[in-house]
Protein backbone atom coordinates (compact mmCIF):
# COMPACT_ATOMS: atom_id res chain seq x y z
CA UNK A 1 0.00 0.00 0.00
CA UNK A 2 1.45 3.37 -0.92
CA UNK A 3 1.68 6.27 1.52
CA UNK A 4 -1.01 8.36 -0.17
CA UNK A 5 -3.68 5.70 0.11
CA UNK A 6 -2.55 4.70 3.56
CA UNK A 7 -3.12 8.31 4.66
CA UNK A 8 -6.64 8.32 3.17
CA UNK A 9 -7.48 5.15 5.08
CA UNK A 10 -6.21 6.50 8.38
CA UNK A 11 -8.20 9.75 8.05
CA UNK A 12 -11.49 8.06 7.09
CA UNK A 13 -11.15 5.39 9.74
CA UNK A 14 -10.35 7.98 12.38
CA UNK A 15 -13.52 9.93 11.54
CA UNK A 16 -15.65 6.86 12.16
CA UNK A 17 -13.75 5.69 15.20
CA UNK A 18 -14.09 9.17 16.65
CA UNK A 19 -17.77 8.56 17.30
CA UNK A 20 -16.73 5.69 19.55
CA UNK A 21 -14.14 7.64 21.49
CA UNK A 22 -16.04 10.74 22.59
CA UNK A 23 -15.99 11.03 26.37
CA UNK A 24 -17.54 13.28 28.94
CA UNK A 25 -14.34 15.30 29.19
CA UNK A 26 -12.17 17.03 26.64
CA UNK A 27 -8.55 18.21 26.83
CA UNK A 28 -9.96 21.66 27.59
CA UNK A 29 -12.15 20.47 30.45
CA UNK A 30 -15.65 19.10 30.84
CA UNK A 31 -17.79 18.91 27.73
CA UNK A 32 -21.43 18.19 27.14
CA UNK A 33 -21.02 15.70 24.31
CA UNK A 34 -21.75 12.02 24.79
CA UNK A 35 -20.91 9.07 22.57
CA UNK A 36 -23.00 8.96 19.41
CA UNK A 37 -24.10 5.46 18.49
CA UNK A 38 -25.39 4.04 15.23
CA UNK A 39 -28.34 1.74 16.00
CA UNK A 40 -30.67 0.68 13.23
CA UNK A 41 -34.17 -0.70 13.59
CA UNK A 42 -36.05 -4.00 13.53
CA UNK A 43 -39.54 -4.68 12.20
CA UNK A 44 -41.40 -7.45 13.99
CA UNK A 45 -45.04 -8.48 14.14
CA UNK A 46 -46.32 -5.15 12.83
CA UNK A 47 -44.14 -2.93 15.01
CA UNK A 48 -40.87 -1.11 14.38
CA UNK A 49 -38.33 -1.08 17.21
CA UNK A 50 -35.52 1.47 17.15
CA UNK A 51 -33.00 2.73 19.69
CA UNK A 52 -32.21 6.42 20.01
CA UNK A 53 -28.82 7.93 20.70
CA UNK A 54 -29.85 9.11 24.15
CA UNK A 55 -30.70 5.75 25.67
CA UNK A 56 -34.29 5.18 24.57
CA UNK A 57 -35.96 2.12 23.07
CA UNK A 58 -38.92 3.16 20.96
CA UNK A 59 -41.79 1.20 19.38
CA UNK A 60 -43.40 2.68 16.26
CA UNK A 61 -46.52 1.78 14.30
CA UNK A 62 -45.10 1.80 10.73
CA UNK A 63 -48.57 2.18 9.18
CA UNK A 64 -49.78 5.11 11.27
CA UNK A 65 -46.25 6.48 11.84
CA UNK A 66 -47.01 6.96 15.52
CA UNK A 67 -45.12 6.00 18.66
CA UNK A 68 -46.63 3.06 20.54
CA UNK A 69 -46.59 3.56 24.29
CA UNK A 70 -43.95 5.60 26.11
CA UNK A 71 -40.32 4.97 25.14
CA UNK A 72 -38.10 3.15 27.61
CA UNK A 73 -35.26 5.29 28.96
CA UNK A 74 -32.15 3.33 29.96
CA UNK A 75 -29.50 4.97 32.12
CA UNK A 76 -26.35 3.80 33.81
CA UNK A 77 -24.29 4.90 36.79
CA UNK A 78 -21.64 7.04 35.16
CA UNK A 79 -18.29 7.88 36.69
CA UNK A 80 -15.89 10.71 35.97
CA UNK A 81 -14.12 11.07 32.65
CA UNK A 82 -10.45 11.05 31.77
CA UNK A 83 -9.78 14.17 33.84
CA UNK A 84 -11.95 13.08 36.74
CA UNK A 85 -14.68 15.61 35.94
CA UNK A 86 -18.35 14.89 36.38
CA UNK A 87 -20.15 12.94 33.64
CA UNK A 88 -22.25 14.89 31.20
CA UNK A 89 -24.99 12.30 30.87
CA UNK A 90 -26.00 8.99 32.36
CA UNK A 91 -28.04 7.92 29.33
CA UNK A 92 -26.78 4.71 27.79
CA UNK A 93 -25.48 4.98 24.23
CA UNK A 94 -26.38 2.24 21.75
CA UNK A 95 -24.34 0.99 18.84
CA UNK A 96 -26.50 -2.15 18.75
CA UNK A 97 -29.72 -2.42 16.78
CA UNK A 98 -32.58 -3.88 18.86
CA UNK A 99 -33.30 -7.55 18.23
CA UNK A 100 -36.72 -9.03 18.94
CA UNK A 101 -37.96 -12.45 20.02
CA UNK A 102 -41.66 -13.33 19.73
CA UNK A 103 -42.79 -15.22 22.84
CA UNK A 104 -45.96 -17.30 22.57
CA UNK A 105 -48.19 -17.50 25.64
CA UNK A 106 -50.19 -20.74 25.91
CA UNK A 107 -52.33 -19.67 28.88
CA UNK A 108 -55.96 -19.64 27.71
CA UNK A 109 -56.55 -16.41 29.65
CA UNK A 110 -54.25 -14.73 27.16
CA UNK A 111 -56.18 -15.88 24.11
CA UNK A 112 -56.99 -12.32 23.02
CA UNK A 113 -53.26 -11.58 22.86
CA UNK A 114 -51.35 -14.83 22.35
CA UNK A 115 -47.92 -13.52 23.20
CA UNK A 116 -45.51 -10.66 23.64
CA UNK A 117 -42.21 -9.44 22.26
CA UNK A 118 -38.90 -9.46 24.12
CA UNK A 119 -36.62 -6.69 22.89
CA UNK A 120 -32.87 -6.90 23.49
CA UNK A 121 -30.26 -4.13 23.31
CA UNK A 122 -26.65 -3.78 24.46
CA UNK A 123 -25.28 -0.72 26.26
CA UNK A 124 -22.05 0.72 24.92
CA UNK A 125 -20.56 2.31 28.02
CA UNK A 126 -21.48 -0.37 30.56
CA UNK A 127 -21.47 -3.53 28.45
CA UNK A 128 -24.86 -4.62 29.77
CA UNK A 129 -27.43 -6.57 27.76
CA UNK A 130 -31.04 -5.57 28.50
CA UNK A 131 -34.23 -7.53 27.78
CA UNK A 132 -37.49 -5.55 27.93
CA UNK A 133 -40.98 -6.99 27.50
CA UNK A 134 -43.31 -5.26 25.03
CA UNK A 135 -46.89 -6.44 25.49
CA UNK A 136 -50.23 -4.98 24.37
CA UNK A 137 -48.51 -1.79 23.26
CA UNK A 138 -46.76 -1.22 26.59
CA UNK A 139 -43.21 -1.63 27.81
CA UNK A 140 -42.28 -3.28 31.08
CA UNK A 141 -41.27 -0.62 33.60
CA UNK A 142 -37.95 -2.36 34.24
CA UNK A 143 -35.95 -4.85 32.22
CA UNK A 144 -37.15 -8.41 32.59
CA UNK A 145 -33.53 -9.57 32.57
CA UNK A 146 -30.04 -8.10 32.33
CA UNK A 147 -26.59 -9.55 31.83
CA UNK A 148 -24.41 -9.38 33.85
CA UNK A 149 -26.86 -9.68 36.73
CA UNK A 150 -24.87 -7.18 38.82
CA UNK A 151 -22.42 -4.48 37.87
CA UNK A 152 -21.19 -3.74 34.36
CA UNK A 153 -19.86 -5.96 31.63
CA UNK A 154 -16.12 -6.43 31.07
CA UNK A 155 -15.98 -3.91 28.21
CA UNK A 156 -18.00 -1.86 25.74
CA UNK A 157 -20.36 -3.35 23.14
CA UNK A 158 -19.93 -2.00 19.62
CA UNK A 159 -21.10 -4.77 17.27
CA UNK A 160 -24.72 -5.79 16.93
CA UNK A 161 -26.43 -8.58 18.83
CA UNK A 162 -27.42 -11.70 16.91
CA UNK A 163 -30.50 -13.75 17.81
CA UNK A 164 -30.31 -17.40 16.68
CA UNK A 165 -30.94 -20.84 18.15
CA UNK A 166 -32.88 -19.17 21.01
CA UNK A 167 -29.63 -17.54 22.07
CA UNK A 168 -28.25 -14.00 22.04
CA UNK A 169 -24.73 -13.86 20.58
CA UNK A 170 -22.50 -10.80 20.82
CA UNK A 171 -18.93 -9.63 21.48
CA UNK A 172 -17.35 -7.00 23.70
CA UNK A 173 -14.48 -4.74 22.73
CA UNK A 174 -12.03 -6.68 24.89
CA UNK A 175 -12.41 -9.64 22.53
CA UNK A 176 -14.88 -11.83 24.42
CA UNK A 177 -17.64 -13.59 22.50
CA UNK A 178 -20.78 -14.49 24.48
CA UNK A 179 -23.82 -16.70 24.10
CA UNK A 180 -26.77 -15.95 26.42
CA UNK A 181 -30.09 -17.73 26.72
CA UNK A 182 -32.77 -15.59 25.04
CA UNK A 183 -35.22 -16.83 27.67
CA UNK A 184 -33.55 -15.21 30.68
CA UNK A 185 -30.11 -13.89 29.60
CA UNK A 186 -28.27 -16.53 31.60
CA UNK A 187 -24.79 -17.18 30.23
CA UNK A 188 -24.42 -20.28 28.09
CA UNK A 189 -20.75 -19.78 27.25
CA UNK A 190 -18.06 -17.18 26.64
CA UNK A 191 -14.76 -17.33 24.76
CA UNK A 192 -11.93 -14.80 25.07
CA UNK A 193 -10.12 -14.03 21.82
CA UNK A 194 -6.85 -12.12 22.08
CA UNK A 195 -8.11 -9.20 20.02
CA UNK A 196 -10.40 -6.18 19.98
CA UNK A 197 -13.81 -6.91 18.41
CA UNK A 198 -16.14 -4.27 16.96
CA UNK A 199 -18.03 -6.50 14.54
CA UNK A 200 -21.16 -8.58 15.10
CA UNK A 201 -21.31 -12.36 14.96
CA UNK A 202 -23.11 -14.09 12.12
CA UNK A 203 -24.70 -17.43 12.97
CA UNK A 204 -25.48 -19.94 10.26
CA UNK A 205 -26.76 -23.30 11.45
CA UNK A 206 -24.41 -24.57 14.16
CA UNK A 207 -21.54 -22.17 13.40
CA UNK A 208 -20.81 -18.61 14.53
CA UNK A 209 -18.53 -16.45 12.36
CA UNK A 210 -16.87 -13.29 13.65
CA UNK A 211 -14.05 -11.02 12.50
CA UNK A 212 -11.50 -9.41 14.81
CA UNK A 213 -8.87 -6.68 14.89
CA UNK A 214 -6.14 -9.35 14.99
CA UNK A 215 -6.78 -9.93 11.26
CA UNK A 216 -8.59 -13.23 11.81
CA UNK A 217 -12.02 -14.51 10.88
CA UNK A 218 -13.11 -17.17 13.38
CA UNK A 219 -15.61 -19.98 12.99
CA UNK A 220 -16.88 -21.10 16.42
CA UNK A 221 -19.25 -23.84 17.45
CA UNK A 222 -22.46 -21.98 18.29
CA UNK A 223 -23.31 -24.52 20.99
CA UNK A 224 -20.17 -24.17 23.13
CA UNK A 225 -17.83 -21.59 21.56
CA UNK A 226 -15.13 -24.08 20.62
CA UNK A 227 -13.10 -23.07 17.59
CA UNK A 228 -13.67 -24.86 14.28
CA UNK A 229 -11.19 -22.89 12.20
CA UNK A 230 -9.76 -19.44 11.64
CA UNK A 231 -8.56 -17.61 8.55
CA UNK A 232 -5.99 -14.80 8.67
CA UNK A 233 -6.59 -11.83 6.40
CA UNK A 234 -4.19 -9.03 5.52
CA UNK A 235 -5.91 -6.41 7.69
CA UNK A 236 -8.06 -5.91 10.77
CA UNK A 237 -11.73 -6.85 10.38
CA UNK A 238 -14.62 -4.67 11.47
CA UNK A 239 -17.27 -5.64 8.91
CA UNK A 240 -19.86 -8.26 9.87
CA UNK A 241 -19.55 -11.48 7.84
CA UNK A 242 -22.21 -12.56 5.33
CA UNK A 243 -22.80 -16.28 4.76
CA UNK A 244 -24.31 -17.42 1.48
CA UNK A 245 -24.21 -20.79 -0.27
CA UNK A 246 -21.68 -22.22 2.20
CA UNK A 247 -19.36 -19.26 1.65
CA UNK A 248 -18.35 -16.58 4.15
CA UNK A 249 -17.78 -13.12 2.70
CA UNK A 250 -15.77 -10.52 4.62
CA UNK A 251 -13.81 -7.33 3.95
CA UNK A 252 -10.87 -5.96 5.92
CA UNK A 253 -8.92 -2.77 6.67
CA UNK A 254 -6.27 -3.65 4.08
CA UNK A 255 -8.76 -3.00 1.23
CA UNK A 256 -9.28 -6.71 0.46
CA UNK A 257 -12.55 -8.63 0.20
CA UNK A 258 -12.61 -12.40 0.73
CA UNK A 259 -14.75 -15.44 -0.04
CA UNK A 260 -13.93 -18.29 2.35
CA UNK A 261 -15.33 -21.81 2.44
CA UNK A 262 -17.70 -21.89 5.42
CA UNK A 263 -16.94 -25.52 6.27
CA UNK A 264 -13.16 -25.68 5.90
CA UNK A 265 -11.99 -22.08 6.31
CA UNK A 266 -10.09 -22.27 3.00
CA UNK A 267 -9.82 -19.27 0.70
CA UNK A 268 -12.01 -19.46 -2.40
CA UNK A 269 -11.13 -16.08 -3.89
CA UNK A 270 -9.92 -12.61 -2.94
CA UNK A 271 -10.73 -9.22 -4.46
CA UNK A 272 -8.77 -7.54 -5.80
CA UNK A 273 -6.68 -10.36 -7.19
CA UNK A 274 -2.93 -9.95 -6.84
CA UNK A 275 -2.49 -8.95 -10.48
CA UNK A 276 -4.97 -6.05 -10.21
CA UNK A 277 -4.12 -4.73 -6.74
CA UNK A 278 -1.77 -2.11 -8.17
CA UNK A 279 -4.76 -0.10 -9.41
CA UNK A 280 -5.29 1.09 -5.82
CA UNK A 281 -8.95 0.11 -5.99
CA UNK A 282 -10.43 -0.26 -3.43
CA UNK A 283 -8.66 2.62 -1.73
CA UNK A 284 -10.13 2.39 1.78
CA UNK A 285 -11.63 0.12 4.47
CA UNK A 286 -14.46 -2.34 4.02
CA UNK A 287 -16.59 -1.27 7.00
CA UNK A 288 -20.29 -1.78 6.23
CA UNK A 289 -21.89 -5.22 5.92
CA UNK A 290 -22.30 -6.35 2.28
CA UNK A 291 -25.48 -7.84 0.76
CA UNK A 292 -26.08 -10.68 -1.72
CA UNK A 293 -28.62 -10.53 -4.57
CA UNK A 294 -28.94 -13.15 -7.34
CA UNK A 295 -25.42 -14.52 -7.20
CA UNK A 296 -23.73 -11.14 -6.81
CA UNK A 297 -22.36 -9.68 -3.58
CA UNK A 298 -22.42 -5.90 -3.25
CA UNK A 299 -19.61 -4.71 -0.98
CA UNK A 300 -19.67 -1.05 0.16
CA UNK A 301 -16.38 0.66 0.93
CA UNK A 302 -15.35 3.83 2.74
CA UNK A 303 -13.89 5.03 -0.56
CA UNK A 304 -17.44 5.75 -1.78
CA UNK A 305 -17.66 2.73 -4.09
CA UNK A 306 -19.90 -0.34 -4.05
CA UNK A 307 -18.08 -3.29 -5.59
CA UNK A 308 -20.42 -5.82 -7.22
CA UNK A 309 -18.65 -9.19 -7.38
CA UNK A 310 -19.72 -12.61 -8.61
CA UNK A 311 -20.14 -14.75 -5.51
CA UNK A 312 -18.69 -17.82 -7.23
CA UNK A 313 -15.58 -16.28 -8.77
CA UNK A 314 -14.98 -12.80 -7.32
CA UNK A 315 -15.11 -11.31 -10.80
CA UNK A 316 -15.94 -7.61 -10.76
CA UNK A 317 -19.39 -7.17 -12.27
CA UNK A 318 -19.69 -3.43 -11.68
CA UNK A 319 -17.94 -0.70 -9.74
CA UNK A 320 -20.52 1.82 -8.55
CA UNK A 321 -18.83 5.12 -7.74
CA UNK A 322 -21.18 7.04 -5.43
CA UNK A 323 -18.85 9.82 -4.32
CA UNK A 324 -19.03 9.97 -0.54
CA UNK A 325 -17.97 7.47 2.10
CA UNK A 326 -20.17 4.43 2.87
CA UNK A 327 -20.16 3.25 6.48
CA UNK A 328 -23.90 2.51 6.76
CA UNK A 329 -24.89 -1.04 5.82
CA UNK A 330 -27.23 -1.05 2.79
CA UNK A 331 -30.64 -2.76 2.64
CA UNK A 332 -32.22 -4.91 -0.06
CA UNK A 333 -35.70 -3.92 -1.29
CA UNK A 334 -36.90 -6.34 -3.95
CA UNK A 335 -34.32 -6.25 -6.73
CA UNK A 336 -32.96 -2.93 -5.49
CA UNK A 337 -30.17 -2.13 -3.08
CA UNK A 338 -30.50 1.11 -1.14
CA UNK A 339 -27.20 2.71 -0.11
CA UNK A 340 -26.47 5.77 2.04
CA UNK A 341 -23.34 7.80 1.36
CA UNK A 342 -22.20 10.37 3.85
CA UNK A 343 -19.79 13.25 4.01
CA UNK A 344 -19.11 13.57 7.71
CA UNK A 345 -16.76 15.94 9.45
CA UNK A 346 -16.84 17.72 12.76
CA UNK A 347 -17.84 20.87 10.89
CA UNK A 348 -21.63 20.60 10.59
CA UNK A 349 -21.68 22.58 7.36
CA UNK A 350 -19.87 19.71 5.65
CA UNK A 351 -22.19 16.94 6.77
CA UNK A 352 -24.45 15.56 4.06
CA UNK A 353 -26.24 12.30 3.24
CA UNK A 354 -27.20 11.03 -0.21
CA UNK A 355 -29.33 7.94 -0.76
CA UNK A 356 -28.90 5.89 -3.94
CA UNK A 357 -31.00 3.04 -5.32
CA UNK A 358 -29.06 0.42 -7.28
CA UNK A 359 -31.22 -1.65 -9.62
CA UNK A 360 -29.58 -5.08 -9.67
CA UNK A 361 -31.48 -6.12 -12.81
CA UNK A 362 -29.70 -3.63 -15.05
CA UNK A 363 -27.08 -2.14 -12.68
CA UNK A 364 -28.52 1.33 -13.08
CA UNK A 365 -28.27 3.87 -10.27
CA UNK A 366 -30.89 6.43 -9.32
CA UNK A 367 -30.18 10.11 -8.97
CA UNK A 368 -29.09 10.99 -5.43
CA UNK A 369 -31.87 11.45 -2.90
CA UNK A 370 -30.51 14.11 -0.57
CA UNK A 371 -31.27 14.40 3.11
CA UNK A 372 -31.16 17.90 4.64
CA UNK A 373 -27.73 19.38 5.27
CA UNK A 374 -25.96 18.92 8.60
CA UNK A 375 -26.77 15.22 8.71
CA UNK A 376 -24.56 12.13 8.51
CA UNK A 377 -25.36 8.43 8.76
CA UNK A 378 -23.45 5.46 10.13
CA UNK A 379 -26.45 3.37 11.24
CA UNK A 380 -27.57 0.48 9.03
CA UNK A 381 -30.55 1.15 6.79
CA UNK A 382 -33.68 -0.94 7.32
CA UNK A 383 -36.89 -1.35 5.37
CA UNK A 384 -40.57 -2.27 5.50
CA UNK A 385 -41.75 -3.08 1.99
CA UNK A 386 -40.85 -0.12 -0.21
CA UNK A 387 -40.24 2.18 2.76
CA UNK A 388 -36.62 2.57 3.82
CA UNK A 389 -35.70 4.05 7.19
CA UNK A 390 -32.59 6.19 7.71
CA UNK A 391 -31.36 6.92 11.25
CA UNK A 392 -28.99 9.88 11.17
CA UNK A 393 -26.18 11.02 13.43
CA UNK A 394 -28.41 13.82 14.74
CA UNK A 395 -30.95 11.19 15.92
CA UNK A 396 -33.48 11.95 13.19
CA UNK A 397 -35.43 9.09 11.64
CA UNK A 398 -36.30 9.63 7.96
CA UNK A 399 -38.35 7.53 5.57
CA UNK A 400 -37.81 7.18 1.83
CA UNK A 401 -40.33 5.60 -0.53
CA UNK A 402 -38.29 3.58 -3.02
CA UNK A 403 -41.38 3.15 -5.21
CA UNK A 404 -41.42 6.94 -5.70
CA UNK A 405 -37.77 8.00 -5.34
CA UNK A 406 -38.48 11.40 -6.83
CA UNK A 407 -40.35 12.39 -3.65
CA UNK A 408 -38.50 14.09 -0.83
CA UNK A 409 -37.45 12.15 2.28
CA UNK A 410 -39.90 12.45 5.17
CA UNK A 411 -38.72 13.32 8.66
CA UNK A 412 -40.63 10.81 10.77
CA UNK A 413 -39.29 11.60 14.24
CA UNK A 414 -36.60 13.44 16.11
CA UNK A 415 -35.89 10.46 18.36
CA UNK A 416 -34.05 12.63 20.86
CA UNK A 417 -37.24 14.51 21.79
CA UNK A 418 -39.67 11.57 22.12
CA UNK A 419 -41.10 11.01 25.59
Amino acid sequence: MNIKHKLIIVISGAALAGTLLLTSCSPLGCATVIARGWPGGTLDNGSLFVASMNGKIIAVDPVKNTVIGSPVQISYSASGGLLGCAPSSSAVSFYTTPVVQDVTVTDTQSADFPGYQMVYVGGWQNGIIYAYKFENGKWSADPEYVYPRQGSGPDKIVGNLTLANNSIYYATSDGTVYALSAADLSKEWSVKIDSKIWSAPTVEGTTLYIGCFNKNLYALNAADGSQKWHYQTAGAINSTPVVNNNTVFIGDYDRDFYAIDASSGKLIWKFPAADTASNNIPSNFFWAQPVVVNGVIYAPNLDGHVYALETATGKLVKNFSLGYSISSSPVVVGNNIVVATSVASYAESKQKVNIYIINTADNSVSLPIALPLHEAVNAPLFADGNIVYVHTYKDNLYTINTAAPQTQPTLLFDLNTLK
